[in-house]
């Protein structure tokens, strides 16, 4: 049996070791992305668990944690991620005023559960709709080409919505012979 819950702490260590070795190995020894997807260590990835800053979508089947999204109105805090809290501020000033601007940090689910993560998109989407917010998001498309694909798929169940492409960051080599 699957479920979602929303939490401001985590607050079993057992469950905090669960979730660090989660994000570690889907995020760890990545050899497909250029830029290393892998922004919290294991210090700070736990004091985000403790943080209320950050919202934890967790997944769970039988009790026991499956997958993590990590999601802050804090952009500040969001710069772990690689987030331009300015160019955010600045591009939705609105939103920013009313700290309406939710920043996804972390989203994995272990290799057994891939196809579940919508669970956590819906719950998650389902959130920003109900605080009239918007979301933000990175993602690799080496890595997770579809993310985007799966987030509009999952947001459209729930309400009409308009997207917005806010960057393109490209890797590039040079050979010289």
């Amino acid at each position: 049996m699957l479920k979602v819950e929303c939490f401001e702490k985590i607050e079993s260590f057992l469950e905090k070791k669960i979730l660090w070795d989660l994000y570690n190995i889907s995020f760890g020894d990545d050899i497909i992305c250029a830029q290393d997807q892998m922004c919290y260590d294991e210090d700070f990835f736990t004091k985000a668990l403790d943080d209320p800053d950050y919202l934890k979508f967790i997944l769970y089947q039988y009790n026991s944690p499956v997958g993590i999204a990590l999601m802050t109105n804090n952009l500040v805090k969001a710069r772990i991620a690689y987030c331009n809290d300015k160019f955010l501020i600045n591009k939705y000033p609105e939103y920013a005023k009313d700290k309406k601007i939710y920043y996804i940090t972390c989203l994995c689910v272990d290799k057994k559960h891939k196809g579940e993560v919508r669970y956590i998109l819906f719950n998650m989407c389902k959130f920003i709709y109900l605080n009239q917010a918007i979301v933000v998001f990175d993602y690799s498309n080496n890595k997770n080409s579809s993310l985007p694909i799966l987030i509009k798929r999952v947001a459209n169940r729930i309400s009409k919505i308009n997207e917005t492409t806010l960057d393109h960051q490209i890797f590039e080599s040079m050979v010289f012979t």
